[in-house]
Protein backbone atom coordinates (compact mmCIF):
# COMPACT_ATOMS: atom_id res chain seq x y z
CA UNK A 1 0.00 0.00 0.00
CA UNK A 2 1.38 3.47 -1.37
CA UNK A 3 1.64 6.31 2.31
CA UNK A 4 3.64 8.56 0.35
CA UNK A 5 0.87 11.11 1.11
CA UNK A 6 0.41 10.36 4.60
CA UNK A 7 4.22 10.33 5.09
CA UNK A 8 4.25 14.04 3.44
CA UNK A 9 1.68 15.33 5.43
CA UNK A 10 3.74 13.88 8.16
CA UNK A 11 6.40 16.09 7.44
CA UNK A 12 5.09 18.99 7.08
CA UNK A 13 3.27 18.98 10.16
CA UNK A 14 7.11 18.24 11.83
CA UNK A 15 8.19 21.10 10.15
CA UNK A 16 5.48 23.27 11.64
CA UNK A 17 6.43 21.26 14.32
CA UNK A 18 3.03 19.43 15.46
CA UNK A 19 4.73 16.91 16.59
CA UNK A 20 1.40 15.18 18.10
CA UNK A 21 -0.52 15.54 14.75
CA UNK A 22 2.79 14.31 12.83
CA UNK A 23 3.25 10.98 14.85
CA UNK A 24 -0.56 10.27 14.43
CA UNK A 25 -0.11 10.56 10.65
CA UNK A 26 3.36 8.32 10.43
CA UNK A 27 1.53 5.59 13.11
CA UNK A 28 -1.68 5.70 10.54
CA UNK A 29 1.11 5.09 7.59
CA UNK A 30 2.59 2.26 9.42
CA UNK A 31 -0.90 0.85 10.37
CA UNK A 32 -1.43 0.72 6.50
CA UNK A 33 1.87 -0.53 5.42
CA UNK A 34 3.75 -1.85 8.72
CA UNK A 35 7.37 -2.59 7.08
CA UNK A 36 8.06 1.16 5.81
CA UNK A 37 11.16 1.61 7.59
CA UNK A 38 11.20 5.23 6.49
CA UNK A 39 8.16 5.90 8.17
CA UNK A 40 9.65 4.47 11.43
CA UNK A 41 12.70 6.18 11.19
CA UNK A 42 11.13 9.35 10.62
CA UNK A 43 8.34 8.83 13.70
CA UNK A 44 11.34 8.10 15.76
CA UNK A 45 13.09 11.26 14.93
CA UNK A 46 10.02 13.37 15.52
CA UNK A 47 9.29 11.34 18.93
CA UNK A 48 12.37 12.22 20.00
CA UNK A 49 12.79 15.88 18.73
CA UNK A 50 9.58 16.38 21.05
CA UNK A 51 10.74 14.89 23.86
CA UNK A 52 13.82 17.06 23.55
CA UNK A 53 11.66 20.44 23.50
CA UNK A 54 9.26 19.42 25.90
CA UNK A 55 11.17 16.50 28.01
CA UNK A 56 10.15 13.68 29.80
CA UNK A 57 7.98 13.88 32.91
CA UNK A 58 8.22 10.92 35.45
CA UNK A 59 5.17 10.07 35.32
CA UNK A 60 5.45 9.35 31.41
CA UNK A 61 8.54 7.49 32.79
CA UNK A 62 6.56 5.26 34.59
CA UNK A 63 3.76 4.70 32.21
CA UNK A 64 6.40 3.80 30.04
CA UNK A 65 7.14 0.67 32.01
CA UNK A 66 3.39 -0.53 32.35
CA UNK A 67 2.77 -0.26 28.41
CA UNK A 68 6.04 -2.52 28.26
CA UNK A 69 5.13 -4.97 30.12
CA UNK A 70 1.56 -5.14 28.15
CA UNK A 71 3.97 -5.69 24.92
CA UNK A 72 6.37 -8.41 26.32
CA UNK A 73 2.56 -10.17 26.86
CA UNK A 74 1.53 -9.89 23.45
CA UNK A 75 5.02 -10.36 22.19
CA UNK A 76 5.07 -13.80 24.51
CA UNK A 77 1.74 -15.16 23.44
CA UNK A 78 3.56 -14.18 19.27
CA UNK A 79 0.49 -11.41 19.10
CA UNK A 80 3.74 -9.53 16.95
CA UNK A 81 1.68 -6.75 15.53
CA UNK A 82 -0.51 -6.19 18.61
CA UNK A 83 2.71 -5.79 20.18
CA UNK A 84 4.36 -3.64 17.35
CA UNK A 85 1.63 -1.24 18.27
CA UNK A 86 2.06 -1.48 21.92
CA UNK A 87 5.77 -0.95 21.87
CA UNK A 88 5.14 2.33 19.84
CA UNK A 89 2.91 3.32 22.05
CA UNK A 90 5.40 3.02 25.27
CA UNK A 91 7.96 5.06 22.22
CA UNK A 92 5.74 7.72 21.99
CA UNK A 93 5.44 8.29 25.36
CA UNK A 94 9.34 7.71 25.95
CA UNK A 95 11.56 7.33 22.38
CA UNK A 96 14.77 6.58 24.06
CA UNK A 97 13.27 3.48 26.24
CA UNK A 98 15.69 0.95 24.67
CA UNK A 99 13.75 -1.70 26.00
CA UNK A 100 10.22 -1.04 24.39
CA UNK A 101 12.71 -0.20 20.68
CA UNK A 102 14.42 -4.35 21.67
CA UNK A 103 10.99 -5.29 21.80
CA UNK A 104 9.60 -3.34 18.33
CA UNK A 105 12.42 -4.90 16.68
CA UNK A 106 12.11 -8.69 17.61
CA UNK A 107 8.34 -8.34 16.84
CA UNK A 108 9.11 -6.87 13.73
CA UNK A 109 11.63 -9.42 12.91
CA UNK A 110 9.40 -12.33 13.94
CA UNK A 111 6.36 -11.27 12.08
CA UNK A 112 8.59 -10.95 8.52
CA UNK A 113 8.88 -6.97 8.42
CA UNK A 114 12.97 -6.73 7.85
CA UNK A 115 13.06 -3.35 6.88
CA UNK A 116 11.37 -2.20 10.31
CA UNK A 117 13.52 -4.50 12.41
CA UNK A 118 16.51 -3.32 10.89
CA UNK A 119 15.82 0.47 10.87
CA UNK A 120 14.88 -0.56 15.19
CA UNK A 121 17.95 -2.00 15.93
CA UNK A 122 20.14 0.43 13.53
CA UNK A 123 18.59 3.08 15.91
CA UNK A 124 19.42 1.27 19.14
CA UNK A 125 23.16 0.91 17.79
CA UNK A 126 23.46 4.49 16.84
CA UNK A 127 21.82 5.23 20.77
CA UNK A 128 24.56 3.27 21.87
CA UNK A 129 21.60 1.14 23.81
CA UNK A 130 21.52 4.25 26.08
CA UNK A 131 25.02 3.04 27.53
CA UNK A 132 23.96 -0.50 28.22
CA UNK A 133 26.41 -2.70 26.84
CA UNK A 134 24.18 -6.24 27.50
CA UNK A 135 21.68 -4.19 25.23
CA UNK A 136 23.49 -3.04 22.54
CA UNK A 137 25.54 -6.36 22.02
CA UNK A 138 21.98 -8.01 21.74
CA UNK A 139 20.67 -5.35 19.23
CA UNK A 140 24.11 -5.89 17.23
CA UNK A 141 23.48 -9.49 17.61
CA UNK A 142 19.48 -9.05 16.30
CA UNK A 143 20.84 -7.11 13.30
CA UNK A 144 23.65 -9.37 12.39
CA UNK A 145 20.77 -11.61 12.04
Amino acid sequence: MDVSKLIEKAREAAERRNYDYAVDLYLQALKLAPDTGLARRELRAVENRQAKEKGTSIWGKAKTAGVIAQTLALYKVKKYDAAIEKAEEALKLDPSNISAMMLLGKAALDVGYADSAIITFEDIKAMNAGGSQKQLIAALRELAH
